[in-house]
């Protein structure tokens, strides 16, 4: 996972400036070259004001003071700046509900956080800045709100330096977090300012969260339930008459509360306001009477006036203890920062934030108040804020990570090893399949479907036979080119003839390699099948008791394993004529050959031989035409009372349902020693009872 920007925690100056009390400040660098300034974060503010050199020259009104640019956090002078962007004179949009409107020069300059780029943070061009000359701000303003500032005579508003971080991702989130510090906790305790993040070392946590309003300039306002003071006695008096909705503003020093609070202040802690300074001002004497007090003042604030759930911060009597020095004052006097207002102007300043601890959260609209630890020594621990865009991932800890990346690995390596497992296991079953067929020659090869009067394409029996091979060679026969006039154009090139027999009891017998098989584990060499066709002519139907007038052809094609029968040298063939047979196939053809055993193969000879079958041996009257060298015809379709001069007697294939008529082409082939008829003519053919080899196409 990727890991986004960390949260910048912005070291404070350590430095304590201010006319009204003691601040801890923050270094700033403006301007090109830079020019170092110290300010004061303002969370109602998103402009950053800076004290120009009129600040100290003298007026009408003030006179020049010593040491005038140190007290006022340094000075920045637009001139010496090349960078200096000038947008006119403007209204300091600051606490105008205050009664502050005094103008400022407003111009576009870079800004740098800290005192230098080894321990500050980045540098942002075209910022906001003011130059100030007002002394109602007596240091500069570092403004650390999010929106943005608009100009009448710009098209598009500035963004403020906190949108900016965010938006050149050099932040988390769009948040801060800030205490203003405290000089008087143990040796001095400076503020702290992070933006993305917050500073866990630095306060007590609470579950109280608190929504921000819907006005832009009063966002952080939180609802004041009760103000109770508790004496030294551990005797407590509330000083507050009723809730209040109040804003957090880190601007001013002071607390603005109803009249009536003030009412109770002065009646309990014997103030007086002073109107013509507009202060309460502390003399020795009230001094040392409210150090005796020892008072503590508890603020309970919730998201709300009355009821939910609350939080309280707690202020000592030191935290309002605080002292007014010129040009607030001629003279420098303690005083204690407190104002009457109305429900536009209550709210609770810097001297509140001395004590407490602020997060906001822009992204969740949503912001906290705790109560501030101090303890000497403590380390920060910066924890980061996530972004509403990767919020889910952000949120979970170091460990959560690990232990859903170690979680996630397990299982993909589970799903690996059952997806592993499984296709092993798919694998030996398969090659166990395998193994067992080829152990069983039966298994191992799919018995074709023959089809009959049909060549076989390429020496294969699997699929469809076709009828001539891929060369395109057709056979011409036709009145002018008649078989046997070697004008034909043989269908199949020449090849070694493969030897069958016709049987003197009408049946041809016949074989044919057909496949080879693979050699299996066992034996390397190759097993053989043969396919074998029997034609008998038959007078009787297989369907049928009624004896048939036309004869029948029954042919029987039987497939199995047989060694492969040695003949003698090739005889010299007697060819017949022949023609195709109708396709149309008998369904009895049709289905697939079982297999048949070996000893059950008939064992095919040249050699002419009688045996018990020879009670069952027919005639077959074999025709040859007139003035023929060989002993050739044509069998074709006969009746029983056809003249026996006819050109051709014919052997007729008869299937349920469809009768094959068309004329069958026959090769017989005379083994050596035997003589071949004469064919001087057909009345000189004797019937045949012999049985000679076929050779079948």
């Amino acid at each position: 996972m990727t890991r986004g920007p960390a949260p910048f925690s912005w070291a404070p100056s350590q430095y304590w400036d201010g006319n009204d009390g003691s601040w801890s400040s923050f270094a700033i660098r403006v301007g090109t070259p830079q020019q170092t300034v110290r300010v004061l974060p303002s969370t109602a503010g998103q402009a950053t004001f800076v004290v120009g050199p009129l600040g100290c020259q003298s007026t009408d009104v003030y006179e020049a003071f010593p040491n005038c640019t140190h007290t006022r956090g340094e000075l920045f002078d637009t001139s010496k700046s090349s960078s200096w962007n000038s947008l006119g004179n403007y209204t300091l949009s600051l606490e105008t509900n205050l009664g502050y409107n005094e103008t400022a020069a407003y111009g576009l300059e870079s800004i740098a956080l800290g005192f230098s780029d080894a321990n500050g943070g980045p540098t942002l061009q075209n910022q906001t800045v003011s130059d100030i000359l007002t002394t109602d701000y007596y240091v500069g303003l570092f403004g650390i709100g999010h929106q943005p500032t608009n100009f009448t005579t710009q098209s598009n508003p500035q963004p403020s330096f906190l949108t900016t971080l965010k938006t050149k991702d050099l932040i988390p989130s769009l948040s801060w977090a800030y205490t203003a510090g405290a000089k008087y906790r143990l040796k001095g305790v400076f503020g702290s300012l992070t933006f993305g993040g917050y500073d866990l070392s630095r306060f007590v946590p609470n579950n109280v969260s608190f929504s921000l309003a819907p006005d832009i300039s009063r966002d952080l306002v939180v609802g004041l339930q009760s103000i109770t003071a508790t004496l030294a006695n551990r005797s407590t008096k509330s000083l507050l008459p009723s809730p209040i909705l109040t804003f957090i503003d880190s601007t001013l020093p002071y607390i603005y509360l109803p009249p009536e609070a003030c009412t109770l202040f002065e009646d309990q802690f014997g103030l007086v306001y002073n109107t013509t300074i507009g202060q309460y001002l502390i003399n020795d004497t009230q001094h040392q009477s409210l150090l005796a007090e020892n008072a503590n003042f508890t603020f309970q604030i919730g998201d709300s006036t009355t009821g939910g759930p609350t939080v309280d911060i707690v202020l000592p009597y030191a935290s309002f203890d605080l002292q007014a020095e010129y040009p607030l004052l001629y003279d420098t006097s303690r005083y204690f920062p407190l104002q009457p207002g109305n429900e536009t102007t209550y709210l609770l300043g810097r001297t509140f934030l001395q004590e407490a601890y602020v997060i906001t959260n822009y992204e969740h609209s949503n912001f906290s108040v705790s109560q501030c630890k101090f303890e000497d020594g403590l380390p920060e621990k910066i924890i980061a804020i996530p972004s509403t865009n990767n919020a889910s991932t952000s949120l979970l800890s170091r460990g959560a990570v690990v232990g859903i990346s170690i979680g996630a690995t397990a299982l993909l390596m589970l799903i690996v090893l059952v997806i592993t497992l499984a296709v092993r296991r798919r694998l030996r079953k398969h090659s166990k399949r395998l193994s067992s067929d080829s152990t069983n020659p039966l298994k191992s090869q799919e018995i074709p479907r023959v089809f009959p009067i049909q060549e076989m394409g390429h020496g294969s029996l699997y699929g469809v036979p076709r009828e001539l091979a891929d060369s395109g060679k057709v056979e011409l026969m036709d009145d002018k080119s008649p078989s046997g006039s070697d004008k034909e154009v043989l269908e199949l090139p020449q090849s070694p003839p493969v030897y069958y027999e016709l049987l003197a009891d009408t049946a041809s017998w016949g074989k044919r390699k057909t496949h080879e098989q693979r050699p299996s584990i066992a034996s390397s060499a190759k097993s053989k099948t043969e396919i074998y066709v029997s034609t008998r002519i038959l007078t009787q139907s297989r369907t049928s008791i009624e004896r048939s007038s036309t004869p029948l052809v029954e042919t029987i094609i039987t497939s199995g394993p047989s060694p492969r029968p040695q003949f003698p040298s090739r005889p010299k063939p007697l060819s017949f004529s022949r023609s195709s047979c109708p396709t149309a196939l008998a369904p009895d053809l049709m289905r697939p050959l079982p297999p048949t055993p070996i000893s059950e193969s008939p064992q095919i000879s040249p050699v002419t031989s009688y045996s018990q079958r020879s009670q069952r041996l027919r005639k077959l009257p074999v025709r040859a035409p007139p003035n023929s060298t060989s002993t050739s015809g044509t069998f074709e379709n006969v009746s029983p009372t056809s003249p026996k001069d006819q050109s051709t007697d014919t052997l007729v294939e008869r299937e349920p349902g469809n009768v094959c008529t068309s004329p069958v082409e026959l090769e017989i082939v005379i083994p050596p020693g035997e003589s071949e008829p004469e064919a001087s003519s057909v009345s000189s053919i004797d019937m045949v009872e012999k049985r000679v080899p076929v050779d079948f196409f």
